[in-house]
């Protein structure tokens, strides 16, 4: 084996080295990018959920919206039969 440092100022690299240190990288390289995937599936996992739970809200608003208008139709009633009662007194 060669020394990589010499004392005389020169360093050997060996194509041993470069490849041992390539394999490193890959293998380093393939476990990010086994993580971007993970993440890119959570994060559409999460826009997903984000619509789902935008379209169950809106059903919910539009479910609501009859029970204002209705207890104003009941009030307006109210106040017509009131005023009818009062007027054949």
């Amino acid at each position: 084996m060669v020394q990589p440092f010499s004392g005389d100022g020169n360093i050997t690299i060996t194509l041993r080295d470069v490849w041992t240190e390539l394999r490193v990288v890959s293998a380093k390289v393939d476990q990010v990018d086994h993580k971007v995937t993970e993440v890119d599936h959570k994060v559409a996992e999460v826009a997903t959920d984000g619509h789902d739970h935008e379209v169950r809200l809106r059903a919910l608003e539009k479910g609501r919206w009859p029970l204002p208008a209705l207890s104003v139709l009941i009030s307006i009633t109210a106040i017509i039969v009131s005023v009818l009662v009062a007027y054949r007194h």
